[in-house]
């Protein structure tokens, strides 16, 4: 089975019209809440793009309600959901990814929970793939040897090709 671990800067594209939405709603729509993981700060940080899109004017209060609405549906309030929570200890883990990478320190964190879930997926045989729209955070994920997507410039044949894969 296929795992697909969001970011904020693509899991906002599944509420919110930008470039790169069709390919995270195509994802959310062919797999399961079973496949899907997000860092709990990551849910965070996605209501914080709502939010400056909308004080930005870049979306309607409806849209803005209704995104929230939708999120809060697929991943806050639903109880299959995995969310990943993060640790003093776990940040401080993350914070060589800072410095060997030039990442932020939430996509530092995204980068360290990644490669421990990828490579906990692996030993249980199952496929991962980072979902993101931060191209740093592309680099970064690629340098460490992990499977990644950016919606932005993914087709439909390559997300089709790893929901292949179950």
């Amino acid at each position: 089975m296929t795992i697909f671990y969001f970011d904020s800067s693509a899991l906002a594209k599944g509420y919110i019209e930008e470039k790169g939405s069709s390919i995270i709603e195509y994802i959310l729509s062919h797999t399961t809440v079973q496949q899907w993981r997000v860092l709990m700060l990551g849910l965070a940080e996605t209501v914080s793009i709502f939010v400056r899109k909308k004080n930005s004017g870049g979306i309607s209060k409806e849209t803005f309600q209704s995104s929230l609405r939708a999120l809060r549906d697929d991943f806050v309030d639903n109880q299959a959901a995995i969310k990943i929570e993060t640790t003093n200890g776990f940040v401080l883990a993350a914070l060589p990814f800072i410095i060997k990478h030039s990442i932020n320190s939430t996509d530092a964190v995204v980068l360290h929970s990644a490669c421990g879930l990828a490579a906990d997926l692996r030993d249980q045989n199952n496929e991962f793939l980072l979902v993101t729209a931060d191209k740093r955070l592309v680099t970064a994920a690629e340098a460490e040897s992990l499977r990644v997507i950016n919606p932005e410039t993914a087709t439909l044949a390559e997300i089709e090709a790893f929901l292949l894969v179950e």
